[in-house]
């Protein structure tokens, strides 16, 4: 259970702060806004950010096993994978709602992992 009550806290933080990021910067026009609250790309990543609350709660529970050096690569390729989708659409000259869509940069990544370990950490801390 508690699993599960991470990924979707976690989620709903790195969602409500891209939007507040979004909103702040205003780079994006009112007709766009709340799309950029439902769809999950700009700083910060919520896929990274449920990976690695995930990956915090998983160690408090085994700690450094072999189960948990496994999902930590995992998480690392997947965050990689998010960045490489990125770069290939740059590559390909996409148009700006594509490459909007489309992957992470790092700097939304690294706010990920800032995120998710905020929110697990919090999460780990408040079950004792």
């Amino acid at each position: 259970m508690g699993y599960i009550l991470i990924t979707i806290i976690s989620l709903c933080v790195a969602q409500l702060l891209k939007f507040v990021f979004r909103y702040y910067s205003k780079t994006t026009d009112s007709k766009k806004f709340w799309w950029v609250f439902i769809w999950a790309t700009g700083a910060p990543s919520a896929h990274s950010a449920v990976l690695i609350s995930n990956l915090v709660l998983l160690y408090k529970d085994v700690g450094f096993t072999p189960n948990f050096y496994f999902f930590s690569l995992v998480a690392i390729i997947l965050m990689y994978n998010l960045v490489a989708d990125r770069e290939r659409e740059l590559i390909r000259k996409s148009d700006k709602k594509v490459l909007d869509i489309s992957g992470h940069s790092f700097f939304d990544i690294a706010t990920g992992i800032i995120t998710g370990l905020g929110v697990g950490l919090l999460y780990v801390i408040m079950l004792k």
